[in-house]
C-alpha cells in the first residue's frame, strides 16, 4: 500500500555543509512550526531543530527517508543543502536534492514572498521557478519553505568493501559494475589515504599506495543478494587483495563518514584544502591517476573520494595552516598543483572547485575555474531577479 505522507519541517540557510519513488512529502516551515494542512494517513506534528540530523530519526519510525546524505550532514541545515544541490555518493541511484524538491517559497531581493511548484510530483507548467532556487547559494532570494519527496527506505542496506593494490584493477573492477544490470546506491573508489580517515579502515586491508572500492547495495532483500553473488564472479580474475561486507547500521554509519570526510580531516588539519572535480563520466581513467600523481608530488597526505559513476571527485590536501610555514612552499606548492589539475580537467571538459581552503591560496587560485558559455544565462537570470545585487554580492564566477 502506498500512502501519502506529508510534515513541515523547519530549515534555514546554514553549512550546506535517485530509484525507488514514493508519495511520502515533507513541507519544511521557516518558523519551525508542523501543522498539516490536509488529513493524511501518516500526520506527524512537532516543533523540532533546523539541522539535516533531525532526518535520520523519521526514518526507521515512518520507513521514508529523504536521499541526499550531503557532507557535514551533523551541522548541515535543510535550507543549506537545498541551495548548495548538495548531496552524497549515494546520488548515484537516488540523484540529487533538486530531484527530489516538489516546491519553494522565497523571500525575492524586493521583499516579495513568492510560491513556486507545488505539492505534487507533476505540478509544474512552463518554466519551473523552483529549481532556480536550488544550488544558488542564497544569490537569488532566501528560502522559506520547501516541499520535499520522500522515498521509501529499502528493505534491505549492505556494503560491500573490496580492496586492490592497483587504481588499474580497481578501475576495471568500477567499469564491470557499470557494464552490468545491477544498480547500486553508491560506488566509491577511495585511495589508500582515505581508508585510514574511515571506519572499519582494517576491512579494506589497504597497503599504502593501494585502492579500496565501496559498493552500497539497497533494496529488495533478494535484489541485494543477487548484486553481490554477481560482484564476487566480477571481481573473480582481478588482482584483488580481499572482499568483506556491512550491514544495516554498519551500512549507514560507514556511509556517513564517507560524506562527512572532509569535516573530520579540518578537525585535524586546519590548513586543510578541498576541492571538487567535475569531468565526463568517459575520462575518469585518465583524470584519477593523473590528479593522484601530482598531488603525490606535495610531499603531503591527499584524500581522493571518486563518486564513480557520478563524474564528481573529491579532493582534500592534508596540510597545516600556511602561516604556520612561513616560507610558504606548501602553499606554493598546492597553488602549482591545483592549477595544473584544473587546467587538465578543463582540457578534457571538466571543472574544478575550490571548497574550502585558508585564505591566502584564495588570492592566488580563482575558486571557480574557468568560467563557461552558460556564465551568461546566469548573469541574465541574477540581473532580472536581483539587479539591484543586494544578495550574496560575488559568490560566483565571473562576480555573479
Amino acid at each position: 500500500m502506498r500512502v501519502p505522507f506529508k510534515q513541515y519541517y523547519r530549515h534555514g540557510h546554514g553549512q550546506s555543509h535517485g530509484h525507488r519513488t514514493g508519495r511520502g512529502k515533507i513541507q519544511g516551515c521557516a518558523d519551525g512550526s508542523l501543522i498539516p494542512r490536509e488529513p493524511v494517513l501518516f500526520t506527524h506534528h512537532q516543533r523540532c531543530s533546523r539541522w539535516w540530523r533531525a532526518f535520520l530519526f523519521r526514518e526507521e519510525q515512518d520507513r521514508l527517508f529523504f536521499a541526499p546524505g550531503p557532507p557535514f550532514f551533523d551541522t548541515a541545515t535543510m535550507g543549506g543543502i537545498i541551495a548548495g544541490n548538495s548531496t552524497g555518493p549515494r546520488r548515484l541511484l537516488y540523484g540529487l536534492p533538486r530531484d527530489l524538491v516538489l516546491g519553494v517559497r522565497f523571500v525575492a531581493p524586493n521583499g516579495d514572498i513568492i510560491r513556486a511548484g507545488g505539492k505534487t510530483v507533476k505540478n509544474v507548467s512552463g518554466y519551473d521557478i523552483s529549481k532556480l532556487m536550488i544550488g544558488s547559494y542564497g544569490s537569488l532570494g532566501i528560502l522559506c519553505e520547501m516541499t520535499l519527496r520522500l522515498l521509501p527506505l529499502p528493505e534491505r542496506m549492505e556494503t560491500r568493501l573490496f580492496s586492490f593494490s592497483s587504481f588499474t584493477d580497481a578501475s576495471d573492477f568500477v567499469t564491470r559494475i557499470f557494464e552490468s544490470n545491477l544498480l547500486p546506491a553508491a560506488v566509491e573508489l577511495i585511495n589508500s589515504h582515505e581508508v585510514g580517515q574511515l571506519p572499519f579502515p582494517d576491512l579494506f586491508g589497504s597497503a599504502p599506495g593501494g585502492y579500496g572500492v565501496a559498493v552500497a547495495l539497497e533494496d529488495f532483500r533478494e535484489s541485494v543478494e543477487r548484486m553481490k553473488s554477481e560482484m564476487t564472479e566480477m571481481v573473480s580474475g582481478l588482482a584483488h587483495k580481499g572482499e568483506t561486507g556491512l550491514e544495516e547500521k554498519e551500512h549507514g554509519n560507514f556511509w556517513a563518514a564517507v560524506s562527512n570526510t572532509d569535516r573530520s580531516l579540518f578537525k585535524r588539519f586546519n590548513g586543510l584544502i578541498t576541492a571538487r572535480l567535475s569531468y565526463p563520466l568517459s575520462e575518469w581513467k585518465s583524470l584519477i591517476p593523473f590528479t593522484d600523481k601530482t598531488l603525490s608530488s606535495l610531499g603531503t597526505g591527499h584524500v581522493l573520494q571518486t563518486h564513480a559513476g557520478s563524474g564528481v571527485c573529491r579532493i582534500s590536501l592534508l596540510t597545516d595552516n600556511p602561516e604556520d610555514n612561513p616560507e610558504g612552499e606548501t602553499l606554493e606548492k598546492a597553488i602549482q598543483a591545483l592549477g595544473k589539475i584544473s587546467k587538465y580537467c578543463s582540457r578534457i571538459g571538466g571543472t574544478l572547485f575550490i571548497t574550502r581552503a585558508p585564505a591566502s591560496l584564495r588570492k592566488h587560485f580563482s575558486g571557480w575555474g574557468e568560467p563557461g558559455p552558460e556564465l551568461l544565462v546566469m548573469k541574465r537570470i541574477k540581473e532580472h531577479l536581483d539587479p539591484s545585487g543586494v544578495m550574496c554580492p560575488a559568490p560566483f564566477m565571473g562576480d555573479l
